[in-house]
């Protein structure tokens, strides 16, 4: 290679090298946003768990979203033996992943035909990812359960 082409060739090296730092840069910017929306670490909590350990193991709880209604969940709350609990005292909450310091209080009401099974709203039922907290109570028993939810 003579001098004069490789004079030439180093403001292309250059430009490239520079571009090809600016794609990286901007490409990992990226990734990392991505992760931080789409990551809570409370959502590592599928099930449930107990807040007072020993206490009221063996509650179970299952959330099942309305088939007709977009901003109504359903939740069944059974003791250890699968029998339904009735006059459960919640506070219910939730959260969109992508707006994780949002929370929204859920209106929590039992059904008055089926013991044990109680209804929550969501206040803007927005599709996509939701977290819900319900903290239980009844008798004195407290329960945690964490939910991720998908509404589609």
């Amino acid at each position: 290679m003579s001098a004069a082409a490789a004079k030439r060739a180093g403001p292309d090296v250059l430009l490239w090298s520079l571009a090809g730092i600016f794609v990286t840069a901007v490409a990992f910017n990226a990734l990392m946003v991505w992760v931080a929306l789409d990551y809570d670490p409370r959502f590592a909590f599928s099930g449930a768990y107990c807040g007072l350990p020993g206490k009221s193991s063996g509650w179970q709880v299952a959330l099942t979203p309305s088939a007709k209604a977009k901003d109504t969940v359903y939740v069944r709350v059974a003791d250890g033996t699968g029998l339904p609990m009735a006059g459960v005292r919640a506070a219910a909450t939730a959260q969109r992943g992508d707006a994780p310091r949002a929370e929204h209080a859920l209106a929590w009401r039992e059904d008055p035909v089926r013991p044990g099974n109680y209804r929550v709203r969501l206040p803007r039922p927005a599709r996509g990812r939701w977290l819900i907290v319900l903290e239980l109570e009844q008798n004195g028993e407290e329960f945690t359960h964490i939910a991720r939810l998908e509404l589609r």
